[in-house]
C-alpha cells in the first residue's frame, strides 16, 4: 500500500476530530490556568480522558465540566499572572470591589475570548459520542 497524503488528511493523520477537539480544549485549559503547555502532560491528560471516557461516561462529563468551569474563572488570573499559588488567594481575600472592576476593565478581550472557548468547547465535547471499547491501541501503549 502506497502512502499517499490525500489520504492522510481523509482519515486526520490517525486523529479523529474528537481527538483533536479534545486536545485543543486541553491545550486552553493549561494555558488559562497558567501553565505552559508542555506536549506531555496535554498528551496525558488526553490519554486519561480517553481511557476515562472510555469506562465511565459519568466520570468523564464530570471532569470536563469541573475543569471548564475552573478554566472559565481563573483565565483572567491564569493568562495574566500564571499559575495558582497562595499569594493568589491571599489577594483575592483582600480585595475590595472598586479593585476588582478596575481589574476586570483593564484585562484584555483575548483574556475573556479564551474563557468563553474553553465552556463553549467543554459542552461541545460532552455530545461526544459514547462507546465502551478502546477506539485505537495508542492508549494501551500510551500508559504501558
Amino acid at each position: 500500500m502506497k502512502f499517499k497524503i490525500i489520504d492522510c488528511i481523509k482519515r486526520g493523520f490517525g486523529f479523529y476530530k474528537w481527538d483533536v477537539i479534545l486536545i485543543s480544549w486541553i491545550s486552553l485549559v493549561h494555558f488559562s490556568l497558567g501553565y505552559g503547555v508542555k506536549v506531555i502532560y496535554v498528551l496525558s491528560v488526553f490519554f486519561g480522558l480517553k481511557l476515562l471516557f472510555c469506562f465511565s461516561k459519568f466520570f468523564y462529563i464530570s471532569i470536563i465540566l469541573i475543569l471548564s468551569l475552573i478554566g472559565f474563572i481563573y483565565s483572567p488570573v491564569g493568562i495574566i499572572y500564571g499559575y495558582p499559588d497562595i499569594n493568589v488567594v491571599g489577594s483575592f481575600l483582600y480585595t475590595d470591589s472598586s479593585e476588582s472592576k478596575e481589574f476586570l476593565i483593564g484585562t484584555p478581550f483575548y483574556v475573556y475570548l479564551t474563557s468563553f472557548l474553553i465552556v463553549l468547547i467543554g459542552f461541545f465535547l460532552l455530545k461526544m459520542p459514547f462507546s465502551k471499547k478502546i477506539s485505537s491501541s495508542r492508549v494501551k501503549v500510551f500508559f504501558f
